[in-house]
């Protein structure tokens, strides 16, 4: 056997495991030769997700939404430069349905391991987590909106008694 194909071997091809197989968690095995193209990590959603065979060869950036491309790119580039280097980042997938998932991803370079060949990506979906986050934040920018604005004397008091916040209409009153 050639080397390439004790390589390929040595890793397990886990490009074709579908969803629910007990693969935790998917990873995506971007090669160096054409046709172990990068796929997207939206094969491995269960429900809505797409199929392995139904996006082997499709270019994964074309998966990726527009506006995380530069990122995705430079992120690329920045691990193809230092061996077994990791990177975690996050970005915008596009699913099977059409929405847009939050995948968080952690990429290693693994390029210059014999027997691995590639950079290897483990993603997770933290849609979840970031719309909890985007409500918080909402929330909180709502509560300070009503809280500076109202016409009534308040302010914040941390657990020792210190002051951490005091709206303006209590300034205006005290002449502060």
């Amino acid at each position: 056997r050639s080397r390439g194909e004790a390589s390929r071997q040595a890793v397990p091809d886990r490009r074709r495991v579908p969803p629910g197989a007990g693969v935790d968690p998917p990873m995506w095995l971007q090669g160096r030769r054409e046709r172990d193209r990068p796929q997207h990590p939206a094969v491995f959603q269960s429900g809505d997700g797409a199929l392995p065979e139904e996006l082997i060869g499709t270019d994964s950036h074309s998966l990726t939404h527009p506006d995380d491309l530069g990122e995705m790119r430079r992120i690329g580039e920045e691990l193809r430069k230092v061996p077994n280097k990791s990177i975690t980042y996050q970005f915008r997938a596009r699913a099977k349905d059409g929405s847009w998932k939050w995948i968080e991803a952690v990429a290693t370079n693994l390029l210059d391991d014999p027997n691995v060949g590639a950079i290897v990506i483990n993603f997770r979906d933290i849609s979840g987590r970031k719309q909890t986050h985007d409500r918080l934040m909402e929330s909180e920018r709502r509560f300070r909106e009503l809280f500076e604005n109202i016409n009534l004397a308040a302010m914040i008091l941390d657990t020792k008694g210190r002051i951490e916040f005091i709206n303006e209409y209590l300034l205006q009153l005290t002449g502060s």
